[in-house]
C-alpha cells in the first residue's frame, strides 16, 4: 500500500515536471537585438565610403529606435541609421530600442573617421628641374593636402613612377624607395607622384589600371631634365626692357610701335632647327594703371575652353583641337600680381604651310602657360608653347625665370 502511494506521487510529480517544460517550450523565445556593425570606419571625402547604412534586426514588433551620436562634429546619425563622416576622430552611436511595454535595449558602435587625401604636390628638394646631373640621387618631396585641410602624409601607400618625356617606359631612370631619382642618361624624364589608401589598392591599380582608376587618390607629375651641365643666363634688353634668359635662348622682335612691342624666344634643336617651344611676349602701353582683378575678369572670359579650342584650331589648319587641364592661378614677382592660365593642348590633323610645302602632321601635344600683369602704364603677357621636346634648359623654367626677371631697362638702370 505503501508503495502504490509513493508511485502515485511520483507519477503525479512527473506528470506537473513534464508540463512546465511543454508549457515553457510553447512560449515564444523572445529574438536578440542585432547591429550589422559594431564598429565603422569611414573615410572622408570618398564616395561610398564617408557613409554607412547600419542595418538592425530582432527588435520588437511596433519598438521606437532612436539613434544618437557622441560627438556630431565627427559624424552624424540620421533617423535610419545612415552615418556620414565630417570630420577626424573617434565618437560612439548609440541606439535605443523602447519595446511596447517600455522595455529598453541599448546597443553600441564605435565610429572612427579617417582623414583623406584630396591632392598631392611634388617637387624636387633644392635643385633646378632642367639642370640635373646623371648618376646623381636628388631628393624629389610631396606634400599631401588632406580633406580636413592638413598638409601631410596620413600613412597613405605612396608610388613612384618615371617616363620619358613621350610618355613611353624607360629603364633609364628610376626613383627609389626613398624618394630619391637618379638617371643614367640624359634626357627629360616626366616623373608622377600616386597616392593610395593602402598598398593593396595600389596592388589593383597596377593589375588593372583601367578597372581600379578610382582607387587613385591623388597624382602629380614633374618634369625632370638632365643634362651635361648647368646652363648659364644673361639679362638681355629688348626694347628697353630687360629680359633673363639662357644663353642658348635667340630673341626675334617681330613688331616695335608706339603702342606695343612684341617679340619672339626659341632655341634650336640639335639639329640647328628652331624648336617648335617658344616664348612670345606682348608689351602694350596703356593709358593708366589697372588691377589684377581687372585683368582676372577680362582674361577668364577669354581663356575658355571652347575659344581656345576654336583659336588654335584654326592657327594650325587642325581638323580637331582638345583642350584639357584648364587652370588659373596667382602668382607674385616682388610686388607684382601675375596671372598664370595654363593647359594642355591635343592638335590632331595639322597641314602646315612651311616654304610652299603642306606638311601634315596627325597629331601634336603642348602645354601652354601665359603670364600676364600691369606694370605701370603697361600690360605685359608672356606666353609659353611647351611642345615637350628635350630642350635644355627646359623652355617652361625658362618662362619662369624671364617673368620673375622682367624689368623696364630705365628703371634698372637708375637703381
Amino acid at each position: 500500500m505503501k508503495n502504490n502511494k509513493n508511485n502515485l506521487r511520483f507519477a503525479t510529480f512527473f506528470c506537473i515536471a513534464f508540463a512546465a517544460v511543454i508549457f515553457h517550450c510553447a512560449m515564444p523565445v523572445k529574438a536578440e537585438v542585432k547591429l550589422s556593425r559594431t564598429y565603422v570606419a569611414l573615410l572622408l571625402g570618398q564616395e561610398g565610403k564617408d557613409t554607412y547604412q547600419l542595418r538592425i534586426s530582432g527588435t520588437p514588433k511596433g519598438a521606437l529606435v532612436v539613434f544618437s551620436m557622441e560627438n556630431e562634429n565627427i559624424a552624424l546619425v540620421d533617423e535610419t541609421g545612415e552615418i556620414a563622416a565630417l570630420a577626424p576622430g573617434r565618437t560612439t552611436l548609440t541606439c535605443t530600442i523602447t519595446a511596447k511595454d517600455g522595455e529598453k535595449t541599448v546597443k553600441k558602435v564605435s565610429v572612427q573617421v579617417y582623414d583623406n587625401i584630396r591632392s598631392i604636390t611634388l617637387g624636387a628638394k633644392d635643385v633646378q628641374q632642367n639642370a640635373l646631373h646623371k648618376n646623381t640621387a636628388y631628393a624629389l618631396t610631396y606634400t599631401c593636402k588632406t580633406v580636413a585641410g592638413t598638409n601631410k602624409n596620413i600613412g597613405n601607400y605612396i608610388h613612384y613612377e618615371v617616363l620619358t618625356a613621350a610618355g613611353e617606359s624607360t629603364q633609364d631612370a628610376a626613383v627609389d624607395s626613398e624618394g630619391n631619382f637618379t638617371a643614367k642618361s640624359y634626357g627629360s624624364y616626366s616623373v608622377s607622384v600616386y597616392a593610395f589608401q593602402s598598398s593593396n589598392k595600389y596592388k589593383e591599380w597596377a593589375a588593372d589600371r583601367g578597372k581600379y582608376a578610382g582607387n587613385v587618390l591623388a597624382q602629380d607629375t614633374l618634369v625632370l631634365t638632365v643634362t651635361p651641365t648647368s646652363y648659364r643666363i644673361k639679362t638681355q634688353e629688348v626694347e628697353g626692357f630687360c629680359v633673363t634668359l639662357p644663353i642658348k635662348y635667340e630673341i626675334n622682335v617681330r613688331e616695335k610701335t608706339k603702342e606695343r612691342t612684341a617679340f619672339s624666344a626659341q632655341v634650336k634643336n640639335s639639329a640647328g632647327q628652331n624648336a617648335i617651344s617658344n616664348l612670345q611676349v606682348m608689351i602694350d602701353k596703356v593709358e593708366e594703371e589697372q588691377s589684377y582683378a581687372l585683368l582676372l575678369s577680362v582674361m577668364a572670359s577669354v581663356y575658355t575652353k571652347g575659344a581656345l579650342e576654336q583659336s588654335w584650331k584654326s592657327a594650325y589648319n587642325a581638323q580637331r583641337a582638345a583642350v584639357k587641364n584648364l587652370e588659373t592661378e596667382k602668382l607674385t614677382a616682388g610686388e607684382r600680381e601675375i596671372l598664370k592660365i595654363s593647359y594642355e593642348l591635343t592638335l590632331r590633323n595639322i597641314v602646315l604651310n612651311i616654304g610652299g610645302d603642306n606638311i601634315k602632321i596627325s597629331r601634336m601635344n603642348f602645354v601652354n602657360t601665359l603670364y600676364t600683369w600691369y606694370d605701370g602704364n603697361y600690360h605685359i603677357s608672356v606666353t609659353v608653347t611647351d611642345a615637350m621636346e628635350s630642350l635644355q634648359p627646359n623652355i617652361s623654367d625658362a618662362a619662369r625665370k624671364m617673368v620673375d626677371n622682367f624689368t623696364r631697362a630705365e628703371s634698372s638702370q637708375t637703381k
